[in-house]
């Protein structure tokens, strides 16, 4: 191919061998404010998310062009540059040069890689290659398409928000009132419709000005299928409006807006706090749709074309039912764009009680199917009414559903009451799938989002039941509370169809995000932790329960090690009367009082293990004191846990050691031995500081706070002194370490010491529990990258980069490991095996043998 040919146009050929037909093939694509001379797709409509390949034709170095499309959302980029074709991948960050080919070279290169460049490769690289089990494309960046979705979300949102403040400029108040809201709302997301729909040139937009607000309503209405619909009323609301119409309409381009940075704009600035509340809206993340209805492709297409309808009760803006719509559409075999609409719309069910929500999900569906009609099967009403739920359910194929978590008020039950309707459950989430659940037809797949409780509360145990005993359940993930943006929920999600009688019940997928790694679920569908158990185990629990912890194989193993109630009591501090105080009662003093006692109240400014908690002084007048606990009267040895959780992450859990025995209130635990058993309070305060019990705390206890009966269960190891002794030991090592000498020329402690200090103690407590290597790795694992403070050295993890090995802590930390480590470096180039690595290994071997 001649250099002087090389362009877009003929890439475009080059491209149609990629199975690029002309409708996928764009030319000079408008994408916001920029364009590129070909842009190729790997389905319609044509948006951020369907877009492929981007090609631009550079005449200097094409590094800042390629990432100036960025925005397109395309994770191949084509330069043609100077007689030669470059290959780029398209990044969150720097665009990334993979090749550089001369102009002879470009037929063959195309020819060899026609399958990888192929639009249904691409699109599975940026969607179903991402969950559990996939490999990866190498050139296709996961995070690109979440991250352009949000920056375009947020583009839309400031703009909605400066068009409220016009709004507000012209009324000249605050939008306070219910009505005010309700037509700022309707009114500048009418606007924001007329504008996505003529830059996507949908039929009956493609004139429409948006200055002309009545003659875009009627538009819209007639859209919406309510064509008598009109602007707010009144002279002001009219110029209010106009004026929201100019800021949307300076917007730039948004024929490549996808339904995802549309559902951003609806929860980010449309919802208001009240709406929120009112509805129990939770939009769900198009990450966890993205990854349920992928999950759930395989089964549903197993099912006749015929019985492939999707329902979603509390349908919101339909975040579900847009998922399933690109699956559906994918999957359908029909290459007609009319006839596959009728198919979709035909197949796609929702059932909403908000009216404004139904208006965004009718746009969400129309802009996703786009340039057809919006006929869709969106009703409104009350899914508790009627039979809504039991006849949607028994009807499809699909269940898809992230129902309102609250619980049901008075009002509501009143209500539901005179209506004759009975609720069993507390929750609307519980109340729904007890509803639905049993009414699905064999085959039939569920993707359900509900609050963490759920798994094991009282109230759903008999969905449960029905689940564990109808269903084939295939996966349960929990997502700690990062997981949305505007509300603060631990869920669940529950993936699973109803057996048909000859399927075996089988394992069970138990996959974990926690908050930590929520921006990599996002990008990449990457768990913090999973585990395969047989369904059994949730079968044979008492009550259903769908908990399996992480390291479960560690706490099983602990289960019958003694517990910490064998040796040491626990419970709250003191706490003081309220309201109820005695008029002119004191109850604290900064300083030494008559008749006050010295006490510990508050773990204010992160105080280090090795210390104590500021002390001050304590009113102990029974006229004051609500409830002593086992606060009011110290007794040295005891140990003070903090009752909050230090942290969201691993580790959560703080002891101080309190030698003198002073009186500690509420804000933390106290653990104390228990008299005539012969471990010190130095041994607990080193067990309640260890990597086990923090990991204990994260992996089992389901409160925000650390409670006494929580800490009682720790498993401990049984009883004997020399593990007693050896731990003793290292905790006054780490102790004298971390405080430092005092002395003149070591007044300030060695961090690399203390740290040294800190591992043996961490190592004979783990050594005490006699954990497989295996299980000790397990446990040690969660601790990677995590942040261990007020331990008096720079802490992050017991293990460096790269090191895969399941070795004993104790046997990382020892002599012989770090000669072996040393040794690596000088014989990494002799044939055979290091000396001493063997050595040390055969040392440690016989170590194990011996215990």
């Amino acid at each position: 191919m001649p250099a002087a040919v090389l362009n877009a146009a003929s890439v475009a050929t080059q491209l149609r061998r990629c199975r690029y037909h002309d409708g996928l093939l764009v030319r000079d694509y408008v994408f916001g404010a920029q364009s590129v001379p070909l842009a190729a797709f790997a389905e319609t409509p044509h948006d951020s998310r369907s877009a492929c390949i981007a090609v631009v034709e550079a005449a200097s170095a094409p590094e800042q062009l390629v990432a100036a499309t960025r925005p397109l959302g395309a994770p191949v980029v084509f330069a043609c540059h100077g007689g030669t074709l470059q290959w780029w991948k398209q990044t969150t960050g720097v665009p990334q040069l993979l090749r550089s080919l001369p102009a002879a070279h470009i037929q063959e290169f195309f020819l060899r890689h026609k399958d990888d460049f192929s639009p249904s490769n691409i699109f599975e690289g940026k969607t179903r290659r991402r969950l559990p089990g996939q490999s990866q494309l190498g050139f296709v960046d996961a995070g690109l398409m979440p991250f352009v979705e949000r920056t375009d979300g947020d583009r839309l949102s400031r703009c909605i928000e400066l068009a409220f403040r016009e709004i507000e400029s012209v009324l000249g108040r605050k939008l306070a009132s219910v009505q005010d809201m309700h037509n700022a709302i309707k009114a500048t997301f009418w606007i924001l419709a007329a504008k996505a729909l003529h830059d996507k040139a949908v039929d009956n937009f493609k004139t429409v000005a948006l200055a002309d607000i009545d003659d875009l309503f009627a538009r819209v209405g007639r859209h919406y299928g309510v064509p008598d619909d009109v602007p707010p009323p009144g002279r002001l609301w009219h110029e209010a409006t106009v004026k929201a119409a100019a800021r949307i309409a300076a917007l730039d381009d948004l024929r490549n807006l996808s339904t995802e940075a549309l559902a951003h704009v609806y929860e980010n600035a449309l919802v208001t706090p009240a709406v929120r509340k009112a509805y129990g809206i939770h939009s769900t993340p198009g990450a966890l749709v993205d990854y349920i209805v992928w999950q759930l492709r395989p089964w549903l297409n197993e099912l006749p074309k015929e019985r492939r309808h999707v329902f979603e009760p509390a349908c919101g803006h339909a975040a579900f039912l847009v998922g399933a719509l690109r699956v559906l559409r994918q999957s359908s075999g029909i290459d007609d764009g009319r006839l596959r609409h009728d198919y979709l719309k035909h197949h796609l069910h929702g059932l909403e009680l908000d009216a404004f929500a139904l208006e965004v999900a009718r746009l969400r569906l129309t802009l996703a199917d786009a340039p057809f009609g919006n006929t869709w099967d969106l009703r409104g009403g009350d899914m508790f009414v009627g039979n809504n739920l039991q006849n949607g359910a028994r009807r499809c194929g699909l269940l898809l559903a992230n129902p309102p978590y609250e619980k049901f008020t008075k009002r509501q039950l009143a209500a539901y009451s005179r209506q004759g309707i009975t609720v069993a459950a507390n929750t609307k989430a519980s109340e729904m799938l007890r509803r639905a659940i049993p009414f699905l037809s064999d085959g039939a797949c569920f993707g359900v989002v509900v609050p963490r409780g759920f798994l094991h509360s009282r109230e759903a145990e008999d969905v449960r039941r029905e689940i564990l005993t109808h269903c084939e359940l295939y996966e349960v993930d929990i997502l700690e509370d990062k997981l949305f943006q505007k509300a603060d929920h631990e869920v669940a999600v529950l993936l699973g169809r109803r057996r048909d009688g000859h399927r075996a019940a089988g394992s069970v997928w138990v996959r974990r995000v926690r908050n930590a790694g929520m921006d990599a679920f996002r990008d990449q569908f990457a768990f913090s932790s999973e585990q395969q158990v047989d369904v059994a185990r949730f079968q044979n629990t008492r009550s259903a329960d769908l908990r399996i912890p992480e390291c479960s194989s560690v706490w099983d193993y602990l289960s019958a090690y003694p517990r910490l109630s064998s040796v040491a009591v626990a419970g709250q501090g003191f706490s003081f009367h309220g309201v109820n105080l005695p008029a002119g009662a004191e109850t604290l003093s900064t300083r030494r009082r008559a008749g006050y006692r010295e006490c510990f109240v508050t773990s204010r400014g992160d105080p280090p293990i090795f210390q104590t908690p500021e002390r001050t002084w304590m009113n102990p007048s029974p006229a004051v004191i609500q409830s002593p606990r086992l606060g009011l009267r110290g007794r040295a040895g005891q140990v003070l846990v903090n009752h909050a959780r230090a942290s969201r992450g691993v580790w959560s859990m703080k002891g101080w050691l309190d030698e003198e025995g002073l009186a500690i209130k509420g804000n933390f635990l106290v653990v104390r031995p228990r008299p005539g058993i012969q471990v010190p309070g130095l041994v607990i305060w080193a067990l309640l500081n260890s990597p086990l019990a923090n990991a204990f705390v994260y992996c089992l206890a389901t409160k925000h706070h650390i409670i006494g009966g929580d800490l009682l269960n720790l498993p401990i190891p049984q009883l004997h002194p020399t593990w007693v002794a050896a731990v003793s030991s290292a905790a006054i090592a780490y102790r004298t370490a971390a405080k430092g000498s005092g002395g003149i020329l070591t007044a300030e402690p060695n961090p690399s010491e203390v740290k040294a200090k800190l591992l043996q103690m961490d190592a004979a407590v783990l050594n005490a529990y006699d954990l497989a290597p295996q299980m000790e790795r397990q446990v040690l694992n969660l601790f990677s990258n995590s942040e261990r403070r007020g331990v008096g050295c720079k802490f992050t993890g017991y293990y460096q980069e790269g090191f895969s090995s399941c070795l004993p802590l104790r046997f990382i930390i020892s002599e012989e490991f770090s000669s072996a480590a040393a040794d690596v470096t000088a014989e990494r180039f002799r044939p055979g095996e290091s000396r001493h690595v063997l050595d040390a290994l055969v040392a440690a071997t016989s170590s194990e043998e011996e215990e």
